[in-house]
């Protein structure tokens, strides 16, 4: 499973957001509520989908690198063996 990081808007995009928020929503699964606070976070913030497949998050990206809006899938990295 990996994460997908929202970073918002390039400087050629941000005339469809019902578009990045349709295109959130059925790639995480989310309902329309949970997409469209994912998407406006990223007015003040990267924000973070987690829990996605390779699969859906390559899709996801491609979909909205093609709509203008900036992602990268993350990969989550093993917590360490070492206690503190």
């Amino acid at each position: 499973m990996v994460n997908i990081v929202l970073l918002g808007w390039s400087s050629e995009g941000g005339d469809k957001p019902i578009a990045v928020i349709k295109a959130i929503r059925e790639a995480a699964r989310l309902e329309l509520k949970q997409a469209k606070e994912a998407y406006e976070r990223t007015f003040d913030e990267p924000s973070r989908l987690t829990g996605l497949s390779e699969e859906h998050a390559k899709q996801l990206c491609s979909e909205l690198e093609d709509l203008g809006f900036r992602a990268e899938i993350e990969r989550p990295t093993a917590p360490d063996s070492q206690s503190d």
